[in-house]
């Protein structure tokens, strides 16, 4: 059996009313942008639901063991395949995939009921905690919580027409259970920086009365702070008593990183040499793009600071001016219509001038395979991209050869050694690499450096702790140093060595 799901984002949010599982991950457009997965990641208990569904079609079914391995993140607008096996007598093996991908799967152990399950009553959904909270991993160590949680009924109703679920095939607690499971890891334990690893629920053959009303007690049982792994315990009760134990594992990602600008600033040597000059830094309202801009303003220029997000953006000029420069904020979404011819108008008629262009807004690399990709996330990943830093070099192109300036194309180590599944992001990559090289023969006057970075320590690459990568601070001041230099032995440079951190 094999039936396809694509999610919306209105089927997030009504979830998150559902299970009170409020994780900005997956509600918050500006934070999950940020993340390795640049935007609105699918609950894992939405995908389970939808995995579900075609069995709860056919069978009411009363759970004993529920067994879920999250594999990658589900993504809305993109069709998941759902595909039922039976491993034995009343065990059931559900996959949800994408070509030969699988994104989650679900062993089920279960009995088959004779008639479907009598409904609970409506009323308000109840959970201890209305916000994410972020932990350290010594907070996590010894950490329990309690309390009473019940489902939203009317936001449940609404999901269950969305997913077509037939919410009457499972008892109304065994359900509650799996929704409560994501409230559990999503705002608890690890909470704010939570990434589901698996679950595994054992219910009791004990009765269970109609009623989504739960309580719950919850201990953190292991925390492993180099991976930043949190393991925890739970025992759920309803009003006869305990019906369910649960096992969950999950990352507690890295914490959003915000550069120190200061300590950055204080780490170069004094210069003047950009003095009079004008730099334009895309994605400058936070890591690597950021320290570009606080770095050229040290050395004297102006900055044009770009980025997404209007208020990030006007901290880091106001960051910029305090050190004595000019600062301009331009915003927007580069890959929208006109973006770039505006922030040319806007650069000539306020700052007269533009001697640096570094291209660093990016998108993160979103590992999908081959077979996977449709023809919409093709335009999205691949095409948009590129066509985004090409209207980007018309637009300024003209401004710098005024000045017989620089281009920066910011790329990656990994066109040289592709990580598995990056295949879109490299070739992103390596197209604005081969059109930098192409514009150097093209432009002799201008000088073109192409910064090649390993894996940095950022929020777009901070998925765990195992894999921080190099701190930007180390890149952005080799970078800030090779524009220093008046004359550059050619036109073209790649730069893909970094200084190491100075005391």
């Amino acid at each position: 059996m094999s039936e396809e799901r694509c999610f919306t984002t209105a089927d997030i949010d009504e979830f998150a009313r559902a299970s009170h599982d409020l994780n900005p991950l997956h509600l918050d457009d500006a934070y999950a942008g940020r993340t390795p997965f640049g935007g609105r990641v699918v609950h894992g208990m939405l995908g389970v639901l939808a995995a579900l569904q075609p069995v709860l079609a056919t069978l009411p079914l009363l759970l004993r063991r529920v067994e879920i391995r999250f594999q990658r993140p589900l993504r809305t607008g993109v069709p998941h395949r759902v595909s039922v096996a039976s491993d034995g007598p009343r065990h059931l093996r559900l996959t949800l995939h994408r070509g030969a991908a699988p994104y989650l799967s679900v062993d089920l152990q279960h009995d088959v009921a004779s008639q479907p399950f009598a409904p609970a009553p409506a009323r308000p959904g109840e959970a201890p905690r209305q916000e994410a909270v972020e932990r350290t991993a010594e907070e996590l160590i010894g950490y329990h919580c309690h309390g009473a949680w019940t489902l939203d009924s009317e936001a449940l109703i609404a999901l269950a027409e969305r997913l077509a679920l037939r919410t009457e095939h499972l008892p109304p607690l065994q359900l509650s259970a799996l929704l409560f499971v994501s409230y559990l890891v999503g705002m608890e334990i690890p909470g704010r920086q939570a990434l589901f690893r698996s679950v595994r629920i054992d219910f009791a053959p004990v009765p269970l009365p109609p009623t989504h009303v739960l309580t719950f007690a919850a201990e953190t049982t292991a925390v492993d702070a180099d991976s930043g792994r949190v393991e925890a315990s739970a025992t759920l009760s309803c009003p006869t008593g305990a019906f369910a134990t649960v096992l969950t594992s999950a990352y507690n990602r890295p914490s959003p990183v915000t550069p120190d600008l200061d300590a950055f600033v204080r780490s170069l040597a004094p210069s003047a040499k950009l003095r009079g000059r004008v730099a334009l830094v895309t994605g400058a309202s936070g890591g690597l793009g950021s320290l570009l801009a606080a770095g050229f303003a040290a050395h004297g220029a102006d900055v044009v600071v770009h980025g997404r997000v209007r208020l990030r953006a006007e901290n880091v000029a106001s960051f910029v001016r305090g050190l004595g420069p000019r600062a301009l904020v331009v915003d927007g979404d580069l890959d929208e219509d006109g973006v770039w011819a505006r922030i040319a108008r806007d650069v000539r008629r306020e700052l007269g001038r533009l001697d640096i262009a570094v291209h660093n807004a990016g998108t993160p690399p979103v590992p999908v395979g081959l077979d996977e990709i449709t023809p919409e996330e093709l335009e999205r990943l691949l095409l948009l991209p590129i066509r985004t830093l090409v209207r980007g070099h018309q637009a300024l192109l003209p401004l710098i050869a005024r000045q017989r300036g620089w281009v920066v194309g910011v790329s990656s180590a990994a066109t040289q050694a592709p990580p598995a599944s990056w295949w879109s992001y490299v070739a992103v990559k390596a197209a604005g690499e081969a059109l930098l090289r192409a514009l150097a023969v093209d432009h002799p006057e201008l000088r073109f450096l192409e910064v090649r970075p390993p894996r940095l320590r950022t929020d777009m690459t901070a998925l765990h702790r195992l894999e921080l990568g190099i701190p930007p601070e180390r890149v952005a001041r080799t970078v800030v140093a090779a524009l220093n230099d008046e004359q550059p032995p050619k036109n073209h440079i790649v730069l893909d060595r970094f200084f190491e951190e100075t005391a």
